[in-house]
């Protein structure tokens, strides 16, 4: 459950960061959090390949506004062979494949 939260946490981060520059403390606040918690929360965005980056003095952040997924589009064959494998894969498996995929530049 512990990688959930910390999913649906750095959601909020990233609307949150959407809607305009927010320092570190204000974040932490409205998510009752630390603001350790929220740097490292930024971290993982960046290593996810969200633009994340300061925006003045201090601790201010802006994330770059990104195109939203287009969920209705159609997939090919290769991405449905892709998914169902990666299903079949085991949760160490999974946890294996999206570190490298989060390693690469």
């Amino acid at each position: 459950m512990k990688g959930h939260a910390k999913a649906t946490r750095l959601l909020r981060v990233l609307s949150l960061l959407s809607d305009g520059d927010l320092g570190t403390r204000d974040i932490a606040e409205q998510l009752g959090v630390s603001q350790r918690t929220i740097s490292r929360d930024l971290c993982d965005l960046a290593r996810l390949g969200v633009h994340v980056y300061r925006a003045g003095a201090g601790w201010t952040y802006r994330a770059t506004p990104f195109k939203a997924l287009d969920v209705d589009a159609p997939l090919s064959p290769m991405e449905r062979e892709l998914i169902a494998r990666f299903r079949r894969l085991s949760d160490a498996q999974k946890t294996i494949v999206l570190q490298l995929l989060g390693d690469r530049e």
